[in-house]
């Protein structure tokens, strides 16, 4: 191959790549192999399905199924925003709350790692059925990433507006001490 064919490939392969994540289309995060798709998560909230990206904040990115055209007027529509924002900050507070429980002491180690973990949360706010996705690849870390999860159930009030029906993420905890 020529340089002119390689970079003609690169190309053709680029936008067909950005077609696909331009156009809805999103990589599963159960089941990665190596993928940069650590800090995706899904969000099934009673037949609702939420992409949310935990990169640095939780924040709401794009709806995984197709949304049907809402017209801002309608108090359906103003709704659907009031739950998205709720959703959104009760995640966030989830996330910070789960985080602050970390409780690996690092003794000048070098500890690095993303645990991706299964939680289902509950109407009442308690998390059930925790479980390790991914590994960090080191086991302590995975151990204090499921007892940080587990330690959280509850603390976080959840919000009424976003219904009774349990809400089931998988949350990225992130690891970096003694870098």
């Amino acid at each position: 191959m020529t340089d002119g064919e390689r970079t003609a490939t690169a190309v053709v392969l680029s936008l067909a790549l950005h077609w696909l994540f331009l156009n809805g289309w999103k990589p599963d995060a159960t089941t990665t192999d190596g993928a940069e798709t650590d800090d995706i998560v899904v969000v099934d909230n009673g037949g609702m399905e939420i992409g949310i990206s935990l990169a640095t904040s939780i924040t709401l990115e794009q709806s995984v199924l197709p949304a049907a055209p809402i017209e801002k007027a309608s108090p359906n529509a103003a709704d659907a925003e009031r739950r998205r924002e709720a959703m959104t900050r009760y995640l966030d507070q989830v996330s910070e709350s789960v985080h602050a429980r970390r409780r690996i002491a690092d003794a000048g180690r070098h500890l690095v790692g993303n645990a991706l973990c299964r939680v289902v949360i509950e109407n009442d706010g308690r998390f059930s059925s925790v479980a390790i996705l991914r590994s960090s690849g080191n086991t302590e870390l995975d151990a204090d990433a499921v007892k940080a999860v587990r330690t959280a159930s509850g603390a976080v009030p959840r919000p009424r507006i976003l219904g009774s029906n349990a809400i089931s993420i998988a949350l990225t905890i992130k690891y970096q001490f003694g870098l």
